[in-house]
């Protein structure tokens, strides 16, 4: 025969509501009206710890087990335990889980905890972190203002002239003064090269740069093209600017633009000007020159401001022939000549020569006695060499 099913009593029925509501607590939705699930969940548990431990009273009071109907064990229900069915071994964990919460939470904290998740360290770390840079800003971005721009490499230009490009003035704010930005501006202008803009915190902004000089201009049919001692393009002016510069002939001046140097790669007379104005500028010569003719790269020469044509021939030793060149001008302005040739030639000797007259040689180690009068009809000096002008060669 088959064992008749025991009619269940209203306790272990109680019972079993209690627990199922217990363990599909996670899956209830919140109440209305309240805003943090975790303080109704923790609600829920306390009253269900509570009904449990009813619950347990009662038993105690009956003095025995109500599904076996036989007193409670010294053991504390151990035995029981062991001999539960395997559907029921939740109900004593879910207990056990409310009576763990109401005692985290404490009788006095039903409604003001909240069993919500808590910061890390390292979170709260970060957030400290921002704060005090968030500080840090504010501070720098109210204290530190611009009150002092150095303008370093100027030499004919005025400190207005680079301020009026840059969009920097005193009082500006140092941490939003764009550097890039300031240093583009000026290398805008062809007569600035910028070598570096830098903060020097806190209150000073230096600007360090090189002015580039106009020193000779390319003449052309209708135009001049003026650049510095480099040979960089700094403007391109009608031929009355030129005036007061050095003027060059023999080099097209098509093709030029602004802000950008001669192609010297390209073109061989271009490479020819730009060697000799350096040099010149090198041992300050060049003003004295009027002009240069670079027409013909085997035979260059220039006119002197007294008119008098200095022929360099090939653009090779030029150290040698200008350094000469720089004893020996002096004298011929102080002589008031204004025509004839003086022939530099690659052993370090000069040599002089009129219109009508043979020529005088300087010899490499002799210098004109700035004190003696030389007229250019004089007779030359027994021991020094003369040479007939038409036998001089470059």
């Amino acid at each position: 025969m088959e064992r008749r099913k025991r009619r269940k009593s209203k306790d272990e029925r109680e019972l079993e509501s209690f627990f199922e509501g217990l363990n599909s607590d996670a899956e209830r939705p919140a109440e209305k009206g309240q805003h943090e699930f975790g303080q109704v969940k923790a609600r829920r548990r306390i009253e269900y710890a509570e009904k449990a431990d009813l619950w347990e009273e009662k038993r105690t009071e009956r003095g025995g087990n109500t599904q076996r109907g036989r007193a409670r064990p010294a053991n504390g229900g151990e035995d029981d335990k062991r001999r539960e069915r395997p559907g029921t071994k939740s109900e004593g964990a879910a207990r056990e889980r409310g009576k763990e919460h109401f005692k985290v939470l404490g009788p006095d904290d039903k409604e003001t905890k909240n069993s919500g998740p808590k910061l890390s360290a390292a979170a709260k770390g970060v957030i400290i972190l921002a704060a005090l840079v968030a500080v840090v800003i504010c501070f720098a971005l109210i204290k530190l203002r611009v009150e002092a721009i150095q303008i370093i490499g100027l030499e004919t230009r005025s400190e207005e002239s680079i301020l009026s490009l840059i969009d920097i003035s005193v009082g500006d704010q140092m941490l939003l003064v764009s550097t890039r930005k300031a240093a583009r501006a000026i290398d805008e202008d062809p007569y600035f090269a910028v070598l570096s803009v830098d903060k020097l915190y806190p209150v000073t902004i230096r600007i360090n740069l090189r002015e580039r000089i106009e020193k000779a201009a390319i003449m052309g049919i209708n135009e001049a093209v003026v650049i510095d001692d480099e040979g960089y393009v700094l403007a391109i002016k009608d031929k009355p600017y030129a005036q007061g510069l050095l003027k060059v002939y023999g080099v097209m001046s098509i093709g030029f633009h602004v802000n950008q140097l001669l192609s010297e790669e390209s073109d061989f007379h271009a490479s020819t000007l730009i060697a000799i104005l350096q040099k010149l500028c090198e041992y300050e010569i060049i003003d004295h020159i009027d002009s240069l003719d670079v027409s013909n790269p085997l035979s260059v020469y220039m006119i002197s401001k007294s008119g008098v044509k200095i022929q360099i021939g090939q653009p090779e030793k030029l150290d040698e022939k200008l350094s000469k060149l720089k004893l020996v001008m002096p004298k011929l302005e102080e002589m008031e000549l204004t025509d004839g040739t003086l022939m530099l030639i690659g052993d370090g000797r000069a040599v002089y020569s009129p219109e009508s007259t043979p020529g005088l040689t300087f010899e490499p180690d002799l210098t004109p006695d700035p004190n003696a009068t030389i007229s250019p009809d004089m007779t030359p000096d027994p021991e020094q060499s003369i040479e007939p002008s038409a036998t001089n060669t470059p």
